[in-house]
């Protein structure tokens, strides 16, 4: 028998709730249309802008992280595209550094800045800008993403997957299609000269890397450094390394999303996972198909809230499904295909986990070809992202007792809240 692992709530007029969420409310303008951070509360911002991955995290004490900020238009004006928040003429790094301001406790100032890894739609690149914008000491880069955020923004310490060296496990300066690496090279060089800017390489492993100002406000409060550059770290500390074969079977290139920084948030009774595009595989020379996220699902543990690996597109394999068993599901979408329909029915499998859950992408898209594998998943979905692009905050307090996630359109004048979701993490966790 399944429990109702939720709490109760009212459903308002035109806002239709999925199945085991909270209640729904809709309300019909809102002129601050963040939910605004309280001391002791632990907040991610999933920010949509139709062309980036952008999340925004505020930490228990105000301490702030910025997780990627990226822009690409290569979908702008084809059948992919999807509704943006602004104009096209305000890019993506400007309109995500503008929404922080409005919600950040310190202003400007960003005590973080973490790019899960170098694709354009995570960090800015050479292919997709608004034209040159700067030069440092290690080269130029463009008004793009996270260079553009920074135009207003100021950040405290930069957090990189491979720097300095940009060649963990290989070198990626050379060899990358978009120009992310040469991008952020540059661009992290001219936040040093300029800003004061501490750029550092991400630690594997480590729960000291991110960590809030006042520690004594946030003793329940942890980041664990879960994966990073192929590699990830089992619950016993091991450590391992899923290219080392193809790295010295002498492979020249290897996919960039299997590089991902990934994160497990803990913040009294509540667990947050979160892994940038962390996805790949390939097949043994017995034919059998070796997928990376199967893998890392020895590692992850149960979470309430979990955040796709590559927006969802054809990603999210069984084995880190069932590991994960999240309650909500989230992710940023900027293409039709963010989430695809093999995606969506295997977080909807309950032979993979039993018991009620949520997919709350910042937007699903309904406009594409039905698939094979059909929608029988929908009724998992929050309604009110349903063809309707959505800023998504989630807001944890003191405890970790309850979490609670609040939708606000991005398109709509106002940005009206449109949905409104509120768990208890104990119940959510009973097997």
């Amino acid at each position: 028998m399944t429990r109702r692992r939720f709490l109760q709530g009212t459903v308002a007029a035109g806002a239709v709730t999925a199945v085991g969420c909270v209640g729904v409310k809709s309300v019909a303008t809102s002129r601050t249309p963040e939910r605004a951070w309280r001391k002791g509360h632990y907040q991610v911002h999933y920010i949509y802008t139709g062309r980036s991955e952008c999340m925004f995290h505020i930490f228990p004490d105000g301490t702030s992280m910025l997780l990627d900020c990226g822009d690409s238009m290569r979908f702008f004006q084809t059948p992919a595209e999807v509704p943006l928040p602004s104009s096209p003429s305000i890019r993506a790094g400007e309109f995500a550094a503008k929404y922080i301001l409005r919600v950040n406790p310190k202003g400007d100032k960003v005590d973080y800045l973490h790019l899960s890894h170098y694709h354009e739609d995570h960090g800015g690149g050479e292919r997709y800008n608004g034209g040159p914008l700067g030069k440092s000491s290690l080269g130029e880069f463009n008004l793009c993403g996270i260079a553009d955020a920074a135009r207003f923004l100021k950040f405290g310490r930069a957090v990189d997957r491979a720097w300095p060296g940009f060649d963990d496990p290989l070198d990626v300066l050379k060899t990358s299609r978009d120009g992310t690496p040469r991008q952020m090279r540059a661009l992290y060089a001219h936040l040093a000269e300029t800003q004061g800017t501490k750029i550092e390489r991400f630690a594997l492993g480590s729960r000291e890397q991110f960590r809030p100002g006042d520690a004594a406000a946030c003793r329940d409060f942890k980041v664990f450094n879960l994966c990073a550059n192929g590699r990830f770290v089992r619950p016993d500390g091991t450590v391992r390394d899923l290219y080392a074969d193809r790295v010295k079977a002498g492979a020249k290139t290897l996919n960039e999303n299997g590089m991902s920084c990934g994160m497990i948030v803990e913040y009294g009774k509540f667990r947050y996972y979160t892994a940038g595009d962390f996805s790949d595989g390939w097949k043994h020379a017995d034919g059998v198909r070796h997928n990376i996220e199967d893998a890392l699902g020895e590692a992850v543990g149960r979470v309430h809230v979990a955040k796709l690996n590559h927006h969802g597109h054809h990603s999210m394999y069984p084995g880190l499904v069932k590991a994960l068993k999240a309650r909500v599901w989230t992710n940023c979408s900027l293409d039709q295909q963010h989430c695809t329909d093999d995606t969506m029915c295997r977080l909807a499998d309950r032979s993979l986990y039993a018991g009620d859950r949520l997919m709350l992408p910042t937007y699903m898209p309904l406009n594409r070809p039905q698939l094979p594998v059909g929608r029988g998943y929908l009724p998992d979905v929050a309604r009110c992202v349903i063809d309707q692009p959505c800023h998504v905050v989630l807001d944890v307090p003191p405890g970790g007792e309850t979490y609670t996630f609040s939708c606000f359109s991005a398109t709509k004048a106002d940005n009206p809240l449109m949905g409104e979701f509120t768990f208890r993490s104990d119940e959510d966790l009973v097997a």
